[in-house]
């Protein structure tokens, strides 16, 4: 399965994110409608979020996020990071 990160930082990516977790209507609740409103509540906005995100893989996400925009991109493990061409065209192992 594994752990993913994404980021909305802008509003419109925030909109984006909202509608790709099928919860349009975050984009209106005072605690996510501005960046630092989101801010303050970053903690029940990730356990929101963490809530949908456990219906699909990690690489299932990043597809989705990829295909909406968001910037997104996996959290490796320590197997998975000296798995990655980078580590292994610099000679890198575990």
């Amino acid at each position: 399965t594994g752990e993913f990160s994404g980021t909305a930082s802008t509003q419109r990516t925030f909109e984006k994110l909202a509608a790709l977790l099928d919860h349009p209507e975050w984009v209106t609740d005072p605690r996510f409608a501005t960046d630092g409103a989101r801010v303050r509540h970053r903690g029940t906005l990730a356990a929101l979020i963490d809530a949908v995100t456990v219906s699909a893989t990690r690489d299932e996400w990043l597809a989705r996020l990829d295909a909406a925009g968001i910037p997104c991109g996996p959290i490796l493990d320590y197997a998975e990071a000296f798995d990655t061409p980078q580590a292994t065209a610099r000679a890198m192992s575990t």
